[in-house]
């Protein structure tokens, strides 16, 4: 019977990594949570607090649901995201992402997650690359969810504004695409990954460096 995993991602490159190429790596040393995932499993995508490098100000947030479409494996090439090497990995098909502001935030759910048993410490049980969910928590965050979920498969992969939300619009034209695309499904993958970072960032060049900012500052 699948099962359900919260994919906890900590960086904002894995994340526009994850989405764009549908897949997901995992660092070596957590071959355990790893080997939990199967292929047919839920997942759902959980960004922390310090995914977009400001952890004073985002919060933790369940932001897409996706399906785990292989076994973990033992990548041929490692993956390396700053100084953390990923040495295993499947694929992914992604569903769903959720537009700022409505992905869930983790905290205000806890009292209700049998998966943190101490809402005193919950955080703690965050710091690792997945948690398998306890039967009742999918249906929570799966309910939660809701329409907050674009769906893929309605969003446009032609030329064009196609239709695409604004937010991904926006996104296109301020971060487009350097590589050319090899199908309309990598084409769409890359502006939801763009768009992923969008809900929570506008991106500004300062000085011939690119920072993070936040919408409106």
């Amino acid at each position: 019977m699948p099962s359900t995993h919260l994919l906890i991602i900590g960086d904002r490159a894995a994340l526009s990594w994850m989405v764009t190429e549908q897949r997901m790596a995992f660092p070596a040393g957590r071959s355990k949570a790893a080997r939990a995932l199967e292929e047919g499993d839920e997942v759902f995508l959980y960004t922390t607090r310090s995914c977009f490098r400001n952890s004073t100000r985002d919060l933790g947030r369940v932001i897409g649901r996706a399906l785990a479409a292989s076994s973990v494996r033992v990548l041929d090439e490692p993956v390396v995201f700053g100084e953390r090497t990923s040495t295993e990995g499947c694929r992914l098909e992604v569903s769903g992402l959720a537009g700022f502001p409505e992905g869930l935030v983790l905290r205000d759910l806890v009292p209700q997650l049998s998966v943190f048993p101490d809402t005193a410490t919950w955080n703690v049980r965050t710091r690792r690359a997945s948690l398998t969910l306890p039967p009742g928590d999918d249906s929570l965050l799966n309910s939660g969810l809701g329409v907050a979920l674009s769906s893929r498969d309605a969003l446009s992969c032609s030329s064009g504004d196609g239709g695409l939300p604004d937010s991904l619009l926006r996104s296109s034209r301020q971060q487009p695409v350097t590589a050319a695309p090899a199908s309309p499904a990598r084409a769409h993958a890359e502006l939801v990954a763009v768009g992923v970072g969008q809900q929570h960032r506008a991106v500004r060049a300062v000085g011939g460096v690119e920072t993070l900012r936040p919408e409106g500052e």
